[in-house]
């Protein structure tokens, strides 16, 4: 019955294969024509896009060219007009700007030249007057002080000796008031020493308390870091093993893996070499002609684009030396704006000087009034006093000597009073202030020593909790590097899964092609051995499995544990008590983890031997793998005739897609380039129109200020009116004064010496004044002159950047010839 079975599948076998050549026949036959028909396809569209191409080609050159040369000639000439209107704005503004300048250093001088002698003149008058008030006040003061004492009687004497008892009693009662407060103050603050004293001997013992919890849990932190050193060296230990399993599962798979697609791929090889060969001969020599029409068109592509590059690189250039010149302008028109800044704070500050002219002439003016007034109550005043005076001396001639002998009697007892009283009052104060002084210094000191032992065990503590804080980061690595190794081991562990799997299914898929050979040779005894073959691979498979889901319930509960093992980690850094009792608990969890992990290496040796012995079933694929390689290196020589030919005109085709594509490339790049150049010449336009906006606020600006200029000139005329009006005023009051002050000739004929030598000094000031003021129209008119050459400095500058526009316009107008010449030679080609 064996034998019966075995000649019908090798019958159904040889069906079988029959039926698949004559599929592979008719499949050979449906791609010769598909590849006909994608030969011809391709040729058509090649043929398409060389005619297209160089047309496409052609245009947008000729389109760029002159889209490019007619819009950099415009933006050119825009460019040039609106620089020559600017420097035309520039130099009417610096000479406005020096015209304003010059007036107002002239307005500046004169002005300040005669309100200095205004101020000066106004000075002196209010000065002699205060002089002329304070002897009179002087003068009625002594008078009326002499008139009171007169009059005051020996009542008053004895009222003050009552009043001056008074006073000391008074200040006796506050003395021993503030000796009351001063022991009540003693007492507060020895109170506070005290409890400073106890809360420092708590915080003593505090700082013991915590020095002998902090020992013990460096302690255990060594422990437990030691712990886990070593079951990291078990997991590094375990993850090589690991490693070396994967390594030798991967070279299984990879020999194993291109077997099952060798056949198949070197059949459709060899089946289709023929019918492209036949197909290639025919499209070869179309293929050549159409690439060097390509190529012709190519080149004449690359020279016209090289052109173009050479255009775009001068009109850049160009389009430097404009903006280099606006930024002069800029610069120029920066500075022009800073000039009439400064001027403006000049003008500010002239007018600042004015306001406080003003103020200080009304107030000069207010002042005079009001002495003139005082002046004339002093006098009136003055004439009562003087007769009363007289009266008084003349009745109280007899009364002088007592009255002498009485204040000297009374001096005497009240300066003994107060320098006895003093005395007591000092001594006693300096005796409780010493007192004080030593008990605080005490104190003081004792409050400095604790404080410094304070500081030395906070220090200490700061070391320690340092300290805790570094065994707490190490431990947290040495969990983070443990949980690290647990992920590599899983990750192993699946990768040995996976490599498994495709060992099955390759044995599976092995196992079926030899039985299927035993089947074809009719060997009884090879069927049997590969099926015994089989049965063991499956049973080794299946046993690696069981080790492989032990080894994986191992790994779970290994990671709960750890997982466990971190939460009572973290509990025991977040709470320093009872650390003893985490770090023994943690002590015992890592002992299981390390007998878990014991078992799980033991399973891994498992999981290798069984890995060496699939090793040892796989050799004798090795032998099948060898002959269909010899398959393979036969259709390898038949095909390596036509591999030549057809990669000569692959690498043909493929230069000249290339070329294709860098020529599109840089046609896009200059149409980019050419964009570009458009939106700089956009903003050199927007550029422009921004500084004559601001030209023109700057003349209106200047045109604002030389209004408020006219403005202060005014108001600085109209002061000057009022001064002079004021003065002669004043002055006609004052001769008045003069000459009705018959009386007093003698006592007026100083102020006007005075007055006299004021003027004089007053003129002198004026003339050294007016030779400064020289001095600074000489320094002036040298600066003006430094600014006229800085003008003509710009003014060369700006023939020569004229000369360059006019030279780059010359070479636009070469370039446009050129290119004129160009599009005629296309236009003839």
């Amino acid at each position: 019955m064996s034998t019966l079975e075995q000649s019908l599948g090798a019958t159904r076998l040889a069906d079988f294969f029959a039926l698949l050549s004559e599929g592979s026949t008719l499949d050979t036959m449906r791609q010769d024509s598909s590849m006909e028909a994608e030969l011809s396809s391709k040729a058509k569209i090649l043929d398409a896009l060389a005619t297209t191409s160089e047309e496409k080609l052609s245009q947008i050159v000729l389109s760029l060219k002159s889209r490019a040369v007619n819009t950099l000639t415009t933006d050119i000439g825009q460019m040039q007009s609106k620089i020559e209107a600017l420097n035309t704005d520039l130099r009417t503004s610096i000479d406005t700007s020096k015209n304003l300048e010059e007036e107002r250093d002239r307005a500046h001088l004169f002005h300040a030249a005669e309100l200095e002698d205004a101020q000066i003149a106004t000075a002196v008058r209010i000065r002699e007057l205060e002089n002329d008030l304070e002897c009179t006040e002087t003068e009625l003061t002594f008078k009326s002080e002499t008139i009171v004492a007169l009059t005051t009687t020996f009542e008053a004497f004895e009222s003050r000796i009552g009043a001056l008892e008074t006073e000391l009693f008074v200040r006796g009662q506050e003395l021993d008031h503030e000796r009351t407060q001063a022991k009540v103050r003693i007492r507060e603050a020895e109170e506070q020493r005290d409890n400073s004293e106890k809360r420092t001997r708590d915080l003593e013992e505090e700082q013991d308390k915590a020095i002998v919890s902090s020992q013990g849990a460096n302690e255990a932190y060594t422990k437990a870091q030691e712990r886990i050193q070593a079951s990291e060296a078990e997991l590094s230990s375990q993850s090589q093993a690991l490693d070396a399993i994967t390594t030798t599962s991967s070279r299984l798979k990879l020999q194993i893996n291109p077997l099952k697609t060798v056949r198949k791929d070197m059949e459709d090889e060899r089946d289709g070499a023929l019918v492209r060969m036949r197909n290639f001969a025919s499209a070869h020599k179309k293929t050549q002609a159409q690439n060097q029409a390509l190529e012709d068109a190519i080149q004449c592509a690359k020279a016209e684009i090289t052109e173009n590059s050479r255009t775009i690189d001068d009109l850049i250039a160009a389009s430097a030396g404009l903006r280099l010149r606006i930024d002069t302008l800029e610069s120029d028109l920066s500075k022009a704006l800073a000039t009439s800044k400064l001027r403006e704070d000049e003008r500010d500050a002239t007018l600042f000087q004015v306001r406080r002219a003003n103020e200080a002439r009304a107030t000069g003016q207010m002042h005079v009034r009001k002495l003139e007034d005082a002046l004339k109550h002093t006098k009136t005043n003055l004439t009562s006093k003087s007769q009363a005076l007289e009266a008084l001396i003349t009745s109280s001639n007899g009364q002088h000597s007592e009255i002498a002998s009485l204040k000297e009697n009374l001096r005497n007892a009240l300066d003994w009073g107060w320098d006895n009283a003093l005395a007591r009052v000092r001594d006693s104060e300096d005796a409780h202030i010493q007192a004080l002084q030593n008990t605080l210094q005490s104190t003081q000191a004792k409050f400095n020593s604790k404080a410094q032992e304070i500081d030395a065990l906070t220090t200490r503590s700061k070391g320690l909790r340092a300290e805790n804080d570094a065994l707490k980061a190490a431990l947290h690595d040495a969990l983070a590097v443990a949980k690290q190794r647990e992920e590599e081991r899983d990750a192993a562990s699946s990768q040995v899964r996976d490599a498994n799997n495709a060992q099955e299914a390759t044995q599976a898929f092995e196992f079926d092609a030899l039985r299927g050979q035993g089947s074809e040779a009719d060997s009884e005894a090879g069927s049997k051995q590969l099926i015994l073959t089989g049965i063991v691979s499956a049973a080794l498979t299946v046993l690696a499995k069981v080790r492989i889901r032990e080894a994986e319930e191992q790994r779970d509960n290994s990671e709960k544990r750890t997982r466990d093992l971190e939460e009572e980690q973290d509990k025991a850094i977040v709470s320093s008590q009872g650390a003893n009792e985490a770090y023994t608990k943690a002590q015992e969890r890592i002992q299981a983890s390390e007998a878990e992990l014991s078992s799980q290496s033991q399973a891994l040796d498992a999981i290798t031997t069984t890995s060496s012995r699939l090793k040892l079933q796989i050799n004798p694929l090795k032998t099948v793998r060898k002959d269909m390689e010899d398959e393979r290196d036969g259709a390898l020589v038949r095909m390596r005739n036509f591999a030549g030919a057809h990669g000569k005109t692959q690498a043909q085709n493929q230069a000249l897609e290339d070329a294709i594509q860098c020529a599109k490339a840089e046609i896009t790049e200059n149409s980019r380039t050419i964009d570009d150049l458009i939106a700089a010449s956009a903003g050199l336009r927007l550029r422009i129109d921004t500084l004559e906006s601001d030209l023109s606020k700057a003349l209106a600006t200047s045109k604002l200020r030389e209004d408020e200029r006219d403005a202060t000139l005014f108001q600085l005329e109209d002061a000057l009116k009022c001064t002079k009006t004021d003065l002669i005023s004043k002055s006609q009051v004052l001769e008045g004064l003069t000459t009705s002050s018959n009386a007093q000739q003698s006592e007026i004929a100083t102020p006007k010496t005075n007055l006299r030598n004021a003027l004089d000094w007053a003129r002198d000031n004026a003339l050294a004044r007016v030779r400064d003021s020289e001095d600074a129209d000489r320094t002036a008119q040298a600066h003006i002159e430094a600014l006229q050459n800085t003008l003509q400095s710009i003014q060369a500058k700006r023939n020569s950047k004229a000369q360059e526009i006019d030279a780059l316009t010359t070479r636009f107008k070469g370039l446009r010839a050129e290119n004129d010449a160009l599009k005629a030679a296309l236009r003839d080609g």
